[in-house]
């Protein structure tokens, strides 16, 4: 259990609030916790993941949330935000055990995995569809072969899949998805993790995207990538519906 030193317990009880409401109604939803760097935004984050877990394991119930957690800063290194994204929800199916997860995971593997697997693979050197177990011979016989990986049209077909899969999973649990560390990436791949997010999971129902920020610092990334004269603020508004204040 770990020991909240910064006394965060009444902002990890707002949090949660704030979660189980968004929850209830069952709409797609992005909102955003905002303080300055430093501040302690990771630990509050870390506190909300094991206490959302151990709820679900101290009624010895279900775990009502599916949770995925995104670091940006640890994957800042690779060109397409889309790539490490993917692996994260990969690796965390690979986590839950229950029939639902396993049944999304199979439609992962039987309908995406030749192009979401291969453009991993080409990309980053290894295949992290892999980490939930071996895919069988025909499969690995798909994946060793070629690809065109810049036609937009089959990797738009895959994330189709994965959309609707994400759907499916989210009749039975809210998929919470956890972004931090957004602030200290370079300016450009911080606006593809915010643009890849709106585009790629935006409209599914009982979805909700916490971001992880500091207002400010986000603000000069977003003049930095379209210029000074940009309303931030508009901008912004199009990604994050409100904000929570630490």
């Amino acid at each position: 259990m770990m020991i909240d030193y910064l006394q965060r317990n009444q902002d990890l009880n707002n949090l949660i609030t704030v979660i189980h409401h968004l929850s209830q109604m069952k709409t797609g939803s992005t909102f955003a916790i905002n303080g300055r760097w430093g501040c302690g935004k990771t630990f509050l984050l870390n506190l909300l993941e094991e206490k959302l877990n151990n709820s679900s394991q101290d009624t010895s119930e279900e775990s009502h949330y599916f949770i995925v957690r995104y670091d940006c800063w640890k994957n800042n290194f690779y060109t397409e935000p889309i790539i490490p994204m993917l692996s994260s929800v990969i690796e965390a199916f690979d986590v839950e055990s229950d029939d639902v997860i396993k049944g999304f995971l199979k439609t992962i593997k039987d309908t995406s995995s030749k192009y979401i697997g291969a453009l991993l693979q080409n990309t980053i050197g290894f295949n992290p569809i892999n980490i939930v177990d071996n895919l069988d011979k025909h499969i690995q016989e798909q994946q060793d072969s070629t690809f065109a990986f810049d036609n937009i049209t089959t990797l738009k077909k895959a994330l189709n899949k994965v959309r609707d899969s994400l759907k499916e999973l989210a009749k039975n649990k809210t998929i919470l998805f956890i972004v931090d560390e957004l602030d200290r990436c370079l300016p450009e791949y911080s606006i593809r993790v915010l643009e890849n997010i709106h585009h790629i999971f935006s409209g599914i129902d009982n979805f909700i995207t916490l971001l992880a920020i500091d207002r400010n610092e986000l603000t000069q990334v977003i003049k930095t990538a379209y210029g000074t004269e940009i309303d931030t603020s508009a901008y912004l508004k199009k990604i994050v519906d409100f904000y929570v204040q630490l």
